[in-house]
């Protein structure tokens, strides 16, 4: 007989759980004061790579001490003065030019560090996703020249409290993690982030086991003969809502914030 994952039991509380239930409406996880995360904003602002393993955005499978090689390797880099090529097969340069995308030099620059540092970390035997993700990130800190200083990483923190999850819940795109104690999904329970890299933390994540569906009673539905009727939902089956709609479910919800 299958068992749900993970194999064990869950460690519930029900006294410090935040509960979001299935209903017509999202539940959104935004930077405003009138959100329900607002209580768990957490803002850091990393100055070095130090700071962005300690808050989690650097996976830590990554030792620091390759990003500190890949510094080393980058600080005679230099950019051609004409044109270069972004990452998207645009042509780009720092001046203006005839049929080329005008970027700032020091945008340029962190660009090729990334794109660089990424080859070294792949070289290295990690996976491609994760070495670009991760050279992305870095790129700011190990760029030669001044560092960053208007970086924010944005995290709902819920560490004393587990997270239960029945319906939808939205993170809007400024929120980079969200962590919790345990976090539950129901059947029904669907977390959609916004951001294009989102990090998600506990101690332990499981859900409910998918009812058994009675395909036999199904099929004898979609082949029976005779009279239409009106269709009937189907008692074990989730409807997964489009994604652009969930958005536009958030977007009413937050119409009227701060």
């Amino acid at each position: 007989m299958d068992k749900p994952f993970p194999l064990r039991e869950p460690i519930v509380h029900q006294s410090d759980t935040f509960v979001v239930d299935d209903s017509e409406l999202p539940v959104v996880f935004s930077v405003s004061p009138d959100s329900p995360a607002a209580p768990f904003l957490v803002e850091h602002h990393p100055r070095r790579l130090e700071d962005m393993y300690e808050i989690g955005a650097i996976a830590p499978i990554i030792p620091i001490e390759h990003l500190k090689e890949i510094e080393q390797m980058v600080r005679t880099i230099s950019m051609p003065k004409v044109v270069a090529s972004s990452g998207l097969g645009v042509p780009v340069a720092p001046r203006k030019l005839a049929r080329v995308l005008t970027t700032p030099p020091e945008v340029m620059l962190v660009r090729e560090v990334a794109r660089r540092g990424a080859a070294v970390l792949e070289a290295r035997g990690f996976d491609s996703e994760l070495a670009q993700l991760t050279a992305a990130k870095a790129a700011s800190f190990i760029t030669p020249g001044p560092k960053p200083k208007d970086l924010v990483w944005r995290e709902v923190r819920m560490v004393d409290r587990d997270l239960d999850i029945h319906g939808r819940l939205v993170v809007d795109r400024k929120i980079n993690a969200l962590s919790a104690r345990n976090i539950h999904f129901g059947v029904g329970g669907w977390l959609v982030p916004a951001a294009s890299h989102f990090i998600l933390k506990c101690d332990l994540i499981y859900g409910d086991p998918m009812p058994k569906v009675d395909v036999a009673r199904i099929v004898q539905e979609i082949t029976e003969m005779g009279v239409p009727r009106p269709p009937e939902p189907v008692e074990t089956w989730t409807q997964r809502q489009p994604i652009n709609e969930i958005h536009a479910a958030a977007q009413r919800v937050t119409q009227n914030w701060r």
